[in-house]
């Protein structure tokens, strides 16, 4: 009996010159409202969207992937489904890694040697356009972020598992976690709406108001910066 034949792989790297237009195709399908659910509510896209994150940011498919994650975070049917799928910890862990950076870097970012004076000065001026690239990138990630949360189903998730607590460390300058002004503002954002939204509020307030004094706990409310 011959053995049947694989069946070709449909999966390639993004290396690969057709997996630009793939995800850009992912941005154009999330433009269209009668296709969000379809496309993106089904099992595993969600996780999808949050691993386009860490690809190299000097990847055009790194831009695709993260205009496609602005363009579903506020639409509800999709963060219901990133409850139900328990995937929120993937775009959790880009926001709080160390250093705040989103997306990789890629080896020409890392790549160093003798420079002259020339090359000296315009590697400080690629060094300045990279961090104002990272802390847009910052803003944008934790006003997904938010736009996620003003969903019940994630704002829940956010207060029934550890979410809470992570989000107060960053605020509170915990080592393990960036210590950046971008993310510690987009934590103090997100948490405020947790204690003010009528869902959640009750809920969020008690375990917050253990750790904080109430003082901090009304600013934090108000979402002062």
């Amino acid at each position: 009996k011959k053995k049947e034949e694989e069946e070709p792989s449909l999966s390639f790297d993004a290396s690969d010159p057709r997996f630009v237009p793939v995800v850009r195709s992912l941005r154009l399908l999330a433009r269209v409202d009668g296709l969000v659910d379809d496309v993106f509510c089904a099992p595993g896209s969600p996780a999808t969207v949050f691993k386009l994150l860490e690809l190299p940011r000097v990847c055009p498919a790194f831009d695709e992937g993260y205009e496609t994650l602005t363009l579903l975070s506020p639409r509800r049917s999709f963060a219901d489904t990133v409850a139900e799928q328990r995937e929120l910890w993937r775009l959790l862990c880009v926001l709080e890694r160390d250093g705040g950076k989103i997306g990789t870097e890629s080896a020409s970012d890392e790549a160093t040697g003798d420079e002259d004076e020339a090359g000296a000065s315009g590697a400080d001026a690629a060094a300045l356009a990279g961090e104002e690239r990272d802390s847009e990138l910052q803003k944008n990630g934790w006003s997904a972020l938010e736009s996620l949360s003003s969903s019940p189903s994630i704002a829940t998730l956010l207060i029934a598992s550890s979410g809470w607590l992570e989000l107060l460390g960053i605020l509170a300058g915990y080592r393990k976690f960036t210590g950046t002004y971008s993310a510690r503002l987009g934590a103090a954002r997100v948490l405020a709406r947790l204690l003010w939204d009528p869902n959640t509020g009750t809920v969020a307030g008690a375990p917050l108001g253990r750790v904080l004094p109430a003082g901090v706990l009304a600013v934090v409310r108000g979402g002062d910066e």
